[in-house]
């Protein structure tokens, strides 16, 4: 059985959830393939900078291919998010993504992006509590993350600190996160109990239906 966009109703239902962030009401979904313009309007959003913190270079447009890649996706091996502020007509103002390695089936890439006049307000946290709560269920047990040197927000919101490994030639660290050893930490945000309640049982349903 498939509801709305094909989404099955577990994945519909995996972290769709109702929050309230800085006075923000929010909603979180699974990104669904419908949503390539709602896609393209946040990326339009973006500062150049913010496009370039994301992209790691000048990216002035999601071409058509790029949009399907970002929003076809199989909800197992290629997870995603939305952000959508309930307050301004469901604007999208945070996604996020991880991708399962090929050959490390535990571990993910993790990429996120949040629009400028959102930022600096607890949406990448949401964000990154989404996807972790979310990979946890599905047997993912780490987040390999790229960031730029500069980027000092997402590194810290990533707590991934000041140290760690050295930079490539265009200023990117490249880090790995244990997701494990975090969850202690995020249980005590009811924010992410919620996620993780809610991926856990549609794991299960996924499991028990063959999924």
């Amino acid at each position: 059985m498939t509801g709305r966009d094909g989404l099955t109703p577990e994945i519909e239902s995996d972290i769709t959830t109702e929050v309230t962030v800085a006075g923000l009401r929010l909603l979180v979904r699974p990104i669904r393939p419908t949503d390539k313009e709602l896609l393209q309007t946040g990326f339009g959003a973006m500062s150049a900078e913010s496009r370039a913190q994301r992209f790691h270079g000048s990216v002035s447009q999601l071409s058509p291919s790029t949009l399907r890649y970002f929003t076809e996706i199989d909800y197992v091996n290629h997870f995603a998010v939305v952000v959508l502020d309930l307050e301004t007509d469901l604007t999208g103002v945070g996604f996020g993504r991880y991708i399962r390695i090929r050959d490390r089936p535990d571990a993910a890439e993790i990429a996120l992006a949040v629009i400028d006049c959102y930022q600096g307000r607890g949406i990448g946290t949401v964000v990154v509590d989404a996807l972790t709560a979310t990979a946890l269920s599905a047997g993912i047990d780490s987040f390999v993350v790229s960031v730029r040197l500069d980027n000092l927000p997402m590194r810290a919101l990533l707590g991934v600190g000041t140290g760690g490994p050295p930079p490539d030639n265009a200023g990117v660290l490249t880090y790995e996160c244990d997701l494990r050893s975090q969850d202690a930490a995020r249980q005590s945000r009811p924010m992410y109990r919620a996620f993780r309640g809610a991926a856990a049982e549609a794991a299960s349903h996924r499991t028990a239906s063959g999924g």
